[in-house]
């Protein structure tokens, strides 16, 4: 006897007639497959996950159907990316590095540093170019080298601009060009959140715990597929070099550092 099989609309996977949850992505689906088994047998045409999507999701106009890598490992930091131990800011640069590599836009190598004491960078070289719009923030000092040009990851955030807290405020520069508000309204709990500051800036300080819980799973789901190709990448990355996220965390912290103002100096 073949066992029935359904398709999850959040992720695309294969689950069984039976299953409550989607054993890859975890998403609740058993309401959905009730659905389906109220239509007569042999009726029931299997959708291609895109087409499964389009139909549930009407996207507003404004909302981003793409989102940087950057972004997509803030929105899914607590879900997806938080085995690879370095910094929230560490994990955003890996992956706008790893992502545009593996598209060949850029070739990364591992250099030194440093008169007395040698430190280990990494070298970015830009083999051709592309729009800033599908790496985002990150890639804007890449984009403005010529073709053959090298960046290391320090000059990629440093700004002679001093800051009271590096890491918060480099993140919210990032995020502020890579998602607009039109998107975050769409993606996020109209709950108010008692912290001071812009909205990107409250969200920016909860916990990814916390932030993986505002989100509406209906509308965020629209990005799932992109974050899960790109864990795919960082994953790859990470069991065959993990070297390199540790050199780009250690050059990412050195860049906040400098950047840090302490008051009263």
């Amino acid at each position: 006897m073949v066992e029935k099989i359904v398709y999850c609309p959040f992720c695309g996977a294969e689950n069984t007639i039976d299953a409550i949850y989607c054993i890859n992505c975890g998403n609740r689906i058993d309401e959905i497959i009730k659905s389906l088994k109220k239509r007569k047998t042999g009726r029931v045409k299997r959708k291609s996950k895109a087409k499964a999507v389009k139909e549930e999701i009407s996207i507003p106009k404004g909302v981003s159907r793409k989102l940087s890598p950057a972004a997509l490992i803030w929105l899914f930091r607590s879900k997806l990316f938080r085995d690879y131990r370095i910094s929230d800011l560490g994990c955003m640069i890996a992956a706008t590095l790893f992502k545009m590599e593996h598209d060949g836009i850029i070739s990364l190598s591992i250099g030194k540093r440093g008169r007395l004491f040698k430190k280990d960078i990494i070298i970015i070289t830009k083999n051709r170019n592309f729009k800033v719009s599908d790496y985002g923030f990150l890639s804007r000092r890449i984009y403005k080298l010529p073709t053959g040009g090298n960046i290391t990851v320090y000059d990629l955030i440093y700004s002679k601009k001093e800051y009271s807290d590096p890491m918060r405020q480099v993140i919210e520069s990032i995020l502020s060009l890579d998602i607009n508000r039109k998107t975050l309204d769409y993606i996020f709990e109209g709950k108010p959140i008692k912290v001071k500051g812009t909205f990107l800036g409250k969200l920016i300080r909860m916990s990814s715990e916390d932030l993986a819980k505002s989100l509406i799973d209906e509308n965020v789901k629209i990005y799932w597929d992109q974050a899960l190709e790109l864990k795919k990448i960082l994953d790859n990355y990470y069991s065959t070099n993990k070297d390199l996220f540790r050199i780009i965390d250690k050059e990412c912290k050195r860049a906040l550092s400098d950047m840090q103002y302490y008051e009263g100096y």
